[in-house]
């Protein structure tokens, strides 16, 4: 890599050219386009999520205000109209594209979950986005207030996105969830705003499995009582069906774990179609579901995607795919770093020095023997304060 070659243009090289090229010729996104093609409309975007920007002006003001020197091909100034024009000019279906060819592209990079069940394992939730109405008309939510679902597949491989599915706040999970596309022999984990007998039916049916908690009010009947160890907190395995009309609905065979959590000194019971695998090993699945939780913290804290720059829904949509295509970018650096370093400590490595002209690899080595020097200065000064106490 050459020295006098950004960090941003290093995050940029790992899309190939070839493959956005094709990809804007099959959604004819430059069509009639002379100047600001989507090259340079991705660039642009990406920028702003490696360096925080969350408005159209401060974007605008930070390509007018870089040195000739730090410019390249697809970073130019910008005019504020001309990227508003082209966020609804570009279909958000083309960065959706882009972001699923990149991931089938570095698949190989991606590390496998560690649980031994048949296929993929994946987490269901949505996270909430409150919006001003007047501006996001579209994202309905109350009389009053606007809001956006951000309904997400999580795929553990990783913790990459499988799917992602936006709504206005009005719209119920399970709706979005009876939409979700599984192969056979994948294992969904979702919380009980996804109960639908109906739809366990056809995850049944289709040869998918699921685990979720059983709600207070569905009735189960139980026909066989497995043999627990309750030293792992398993309090019973029984295999069984629903009763009443969640029963006619969904008539195939479940099966009920009650699992007493110690550190919480709580009692959960899961609901789950996943028969050879072992009881703690259903509730140990469950608790990973947690870990969606985590992946909506993280990109709310780390990404932009609580702030727009614009208010269309092509706009937003526009932003949130780029936005995961920054968070796929970052995953495959990481991976090729080799340091036991977090996620969050290297996207603000690249915020800081995204513009420094030095490869990655090299002026990460630079930033992490900094870092250990101040600390081991900060151990010594505190021992010397300690000594003279």
């Amino acid at each position: 890599m050459a020295e006098n070659t950004t960090i941003f243009e290093q995050m940029l090289a790992l899309v190939p050219k070839e493959l956005f090229d094709n990809l804007a010729t099959i959604y004819k996104v430059n069509k009639g386009v002379r100047h600001f093609t989507a090259d340079k409309h991705f660039s642009a975007l990406l920028f702003a999520q490696f360096t925080g920007l969350d408005s159209l002006r401060s974007l605008v003001q930070a390509t007018i205000s870089l040195k000739p020197s730090k410019r390249f091909g697809t970073l130019i100034p910008l005019c504020r109209s001309t990227l508003a024009e082209t966020n609804q000019r570009i279909p958000w279906q083309f960065y959706q594209a882009l972001f699923f060819a990149l991931l089938t592209r570095y698949k190989s990079s991606v590390s496998r979950h560690a649980f031994k069940i048949p296929g993929k394992l994946f987490s269901l939730d949505s996270s909430t986005i409150p919006l001003c109405l007047e501006l996001y008309p579209w994202a309905q939510f109350q009389t009053r207030k606007g809001a956006l679902k951000l309904h997400t597949l999580l795929d553990h491989d990783d913790m990459i996105p499988a799917a992602i599915i936006v709504t206005n706040g009005k719209v119920h999970d399970v709706r979005v969830g009876r939409d979700m596309q599984f192969n056979k022999g994948d294992t969904v984990l979702m919380d009980r705003g996804y109960f639908d007998s109906t739809w366990f039916n056809k995850l049944c049916e289709d040869g998918v499995y699921f685990v979720t908690r059983i709600k207070d009010n569905i009735g189960f009947e139980w026909d066989v009582n497995r043999p627990v160890d309750r030293e792992t907190g398993v309090r019973k395995d029984w295999i069984g069906q629903f009763t009443g009309v969640p029963g006619t609905q969904c008539p195939h065979p479940l099966r009920l774990v009650t699992y007493y959590d110690k550190e919480h000194k709580r009692e959960f019971e899961f609901l789950t179609n996943l028969m050879e695998v072992d009881a703690k090993e259903i509730a140990d699945l469950y608790k990973a579901r947690w870990q969606i939780e985590l992946f909506f913290k993280w990109i709310k804290q780390n990404l932009k995607i609580k702030t727009f720059l614009g208010t269309s829904k092509n706009a937003v949509m526009t932003q949130i795919w780029i936005a995961m295509i920054a968070l796929l970018l970052l995953k495959v650096t990481h991976k090729q770093a080799n340091d036991a370093i977090t996620a969050s400590k290297l996207l603000t490595f690249i915020k800081i020095r995204v513009l420094h002209e030095m490869p990655i690899s090299k002026a990460w080595q630079g930033f992490q023997r900094t870092r250990k020097k101040r600390k081991k200065h900060k151990n010594t000064r505190s021992k010397e304060i300690r000594n003279s106490t």
